[in-house]
């Protein structure tokens, strides 16, 4: 069993097909989020192209796909969940505070991630013995009590139901910590600073993306940060992690 573990896109499409084009015989992937990032370069994809690329490979290769959710995704489910509810009024959305949205930015999200393939969009997932999420799962948050199967099934029920009160949720799971500027002790599962606040202190080891280093893909005890700036990703090959380049 091959999973490919695709770190933040940032709308670098060309560089998801590098990957895909030199790793064939993968099984499963995992996307880790951070697909639309309107604040990088032109000579991206724009944010369209991204929407519409995510949707195609997912209906290309159904369920040997899993999409996490990256702190750069998350402001755009909040709005579209407030046009889902009726509203249709640029004055009556409650637009994220310090995020870059504009009304053509909706419609662009709007028009391709339609209900349900938004629905399918996840915080953490467990892949072949390790944790999957975005920034990473501060122990803090980590259910106590149990087995380590029971704790993560009570982890994912909670993320969960933080998705689905988008926008009104205040949950501490999707909230910024200290290190990147919000008012929680630690970052939530797309905030998670992996330099100032990740531990690796779970039962299971963990892969993460968000907090780039150029070039380098960077481990914590048994987990590791994959997130290279479009130049690393992660290949499980039943169960055991590789470092690929692209």
């Amino acid at each position: 069993m091959l999973t490919l573990v695709i770190p933040d896109l940032h709308q670098d499409l060309a560089w998801v097909e590098r990957v895909l084009a030199t790793e064939t015989g993968w099984d499963r992937i995992v996307f880790l989020g951070d697909y639309l990032d309107t604040r990088f370069p032109r000579q991206v994809a724009s944010l369209g192209e991204t929407v519409d690329w995510l949707v195609e490979f997912a209906r290309e290769h159904g369920d040997r796909v899993t999409r996490l959710l990256g702190n750069h995704d998350l402001p755009y489910l909040e709005v579209l969940q407030q046009v889902e509810a009726g509203a249709t009024d640029p004055l009556t959305i409650r637009f994220p505070a310090g995020v870059e949205i504009l009304p053509r930015h909706v419609r662009a999200v709007a028009e391709g991630w339609r209900f349900p393939f938004r629905r399918s969009f996840r915080l953490l997932v467990e892949e072949e013995g390790w944790l999957l999420s975005h920034a990473g799962v501060h122990p803090s948050f980590w259910p106590e009590g149990g087995n380590p199967r029971d704790s993560l099934a009570r982890l994912e029920a909670e993320a969960h139901a933080a998705l689905a009160n988008l926008p009104t949720t205040e949950s501490p799971l999707l909230e910024a910590g200290a290190a990147r500027g919000g008012f929680q002790p630690v970052g939530g599962l797309t905030w998670l600073d992996w330099d100032e606040e990740f531990e690796d202190g779970l039962p299971l080891p963990q892969l993460v993306g968000h907090t780039r280093h150029f070039g380098e893909a960077r481990p914590e005890g048994r987990s590791w940060c994959l997130d290279g700036g479009q130049t690393t990703y992660g290949r499980l090959l039943d169960g055991d992690l590789a470092i690929g380049r692209a």
